[in-house]
């Protein structure tokens, strides 16, 4: 099996079918998340409201604990596609890509890079499946291609205007949350205040810091290619 018919220079595409399954799991669930996370707000500013005026000032802090983590844990689950829509496009298009390629495969034939055809490719991208050369891959410490330079700039985008509702969602329950705490003379919710920040922005800032580390990457360290 020549290796520029290997996906990432390891795996033949055959065998890459299940990773390619797995990464459309959950995709149907998460879009369905996702048309409630523009009503959140909405909903958190009832709940406040009606927990406020209904339960009783020594059961609020409690309650509304619950109730603040299961609306952080909805309004981060909901706001994944609208924070990264590029990357489940990826999933869904990886999976036509995938079934393409598999008609012209030809694993035991060297394959030319399809940006530069006068260079042997290295190996096939893990996201679009085209033979590519040293010049169109990202590498890892080791030296080993990974996603292709394309696939990270047309994939790997994010915004942060969603986690502006993230914070409506949170707000309304933390101030109701902290009045009733301090009227009930009890602690414990302004703990769960310390990692709002932290998961607001963990998932697109990680996902900036990782565009930013692999496009830099775009040589090997080390080790030579044929």
């Amino acid at each position: 099996m020549h290796p520029s018919n290997l996906v990432l220079g390891e795996t033949c595409l055959y065998c890459f079918e299940k990773k390619v399954h797995q990464g459309t799991l959950g995709l149907d669930t998460f879009e369905s998340f996702s048309k409630i996370y523009h009503y959140l707000p909405v909903v958190s500013i009832l709940i406040s409201l009606t927990v406020f005026l209904v339960v009783p000032v020594s059961s609020q802090p409690l309650i509304i604990s619950i109730i603040l983590l299961i609306m952080m844990g909805l309004s981060l689950i909901s706001s994944f596609p609208h924070i990264s829509p590029t990357m489940f496009a990826q999933f869904k298009e990886s999976q036509e890509t995938y079934k393409n390629s598999l008609q012209t495969y030809n694993p035991h034939t060297a394959e030319f890079c399809v940006n530069h055809p006068q260079l042997i490719a290295i190996a096939r991208c893990p996201l679009c499946f085209k033979p590519l050369c040293t010049l169109d891959f990202t590498y890892g410490k080791m030296g080993k291609p990974l996603q292709c330079q394309a696939c990270i700039k047309k994939y790997m985008n994010f915004r942060l205007f969603p986690t502006i509702y993230y914070l409506l969602t949170v707000i309304p329950l933390g101030i109701v949350g902290f009045v009733s705490e301090t009227l009930a003379g009890s602690t414990g919710l302004s703990l769960i205040f310390l990692f709002i920040p932290f998961i607001i922005f963990f998932w697109p800032l990680g996902l900036f810091m990782a565009k930013r580390v692999s496009l830099s990457q775009t040589s090997p360290p080390s080790g030579n290619f044929y």
